[in-house]
């Protein structure tokens, strides 16, 4: 069973040499055990967000100030100047992260300065009466110009992050300027968001995810699937579950053709369907379910198969039978995933 470092949910997805199961038809050549291919999946990249980069538009109106018009703009002041949503994940309710790397960019579009002191409040919510919610804060050192951008870069720890975010720009101040013109161009935050490690997930329920890895693909030559009788051979591949995470799942792996857009055929007939371990109010799993599974590989699929130029191995993910309640994972829930055979299949990552 793989065991997870701190922090890391893996999927391991293997073919791999190991000890031949059993003797099958010298035709296949079962001395080729499939050799090694993985793909591995972290609560990170599983996707907690739904981009690594989010960007709002910040349009000079929210100033109280038209565009294409010469203007004389008094000194601004603002305490709380927003907020501005993001939504940066709609399967996510909570995610407590233990590290995260945060990026923040602030471009001035607008003819007037953008005063030092301002400062770059990120929050779970929309009110400014607490502290409890905020993420992040960080004050303009200088005077941001006229075309100019402001990036900063932080390490937090033991943070939360809700699946939508506020951004204020608390104390906002700009001088008084003569004879302006506000453009249709908007001033803009740019945030990227990298979640270097997590300690729970709240999941909300009813939803569903797909991730998928797409690799080059080959079957080798001496996987022999010429002239012979499709009704007496077949390979055989065995999968080994080791399952200990929350979420329902069907495993798959597609074949596609040379455009990437064409699926030629999938390795099992409907996918692998895995039911969702019970953790408990922490997120720790209950118990682990292991299973072990066969699928015979006819030399027709195979033949069908050895078409495809590309593999894409598909994990969905869903929450469909917790209508009511959200669901919680933290670092010691993991899926393992192995599947041994007597085909050469090369899966290049």
């Amino acid at each position: 069973m793989l065991s997870l470092r701190p922090y890391l949910f893996i999927l391991l997805i293997s073919f791999c040499g190991c000890k031949k199961i059993q003797q099958l038809n010298p035709q296949l050549h079962p001395e080729w055990l499939a050799p090694i291919a993985k793909t591995s999946v972290t609560l990170e990249t599983l996707s907690l967000l739904d981009s690594s980069q989010f960007t709002r538009k910040i349009p000079s109106l929210d100033l109280g100030f038209p565009t294409g018009i010469t203007l004389n703009v008094p000194a601004l002041y603002f305490s709380h100047f927003g907020p501005y949503p993001l939504p940066v994940s709609d399967w996510i309710k909570e995610i407590k992260v233990h590290t995260l790397d945060l990026t923040i960019s602030l471009t001035n579009s607008f003819p007037i300065t953008i005063g030092a002191g301002t400062i770059i409040t990120i929050r779970n919510d929309a009110d400014t009466l607490k502290n409890q919610n905020i993420i992040s804060q960080h004050a303009l050192p200088n005077d941001v110009l006229p075309g100019e951008t402001f990036t900063f870069n932080v390490q937090l720890n033991d943070k939360s992050i809700n699946d939508t975010v506020f951004f204020y720009l608390d104390n906002f101040n700009s001088p008084a300027q003569n004879n302006v013109t506000f453009t249709n161009s908007p001033s803009f935050i740019t945030v990227g968001l990298n979640i270097i490690a997590v300690d729970l997930i709240k999941f909300y329920p009813d939803k569903t995810k797909s991730i998928h890895d797409t690799s080059d693909f080959s079957i080798d030559n001496k996987t022999n699937t010429q002239a012979v009788d499709d009704s007496t051979v077949e390979g055989k591949l065995v999968v080994y579950i080791d399952n200990a995470f929350p979420l329902n799942s069907v495993f798959q792996i597609y074949f596609l053709d040379d455009s990437k857009r064409n699926v030629i055929d999938s390795l099992f007939e409907n996918g692998i369907n895995l039911s969702a371990a019970s953790t408990d109010i922490n997120g720790s799993p209950l118990s682990a379910q292991h299973t072990v599974d066969s699928v015979l590989i006819s030399v027709a699929h195979l033949q069908k198969i050895k078409l495809a130029k590309f593999a894409v191995t598909s994990l969905d993910l869903n929450t469909l039978n917790n209508q009511s309640q959200e669901v919680n994972a933290n670092n010691e829930t993991y899926l393992n995933i192995q599947v041994v055979g007597d085909l050469k299949m090369n899966f290049h990552l």
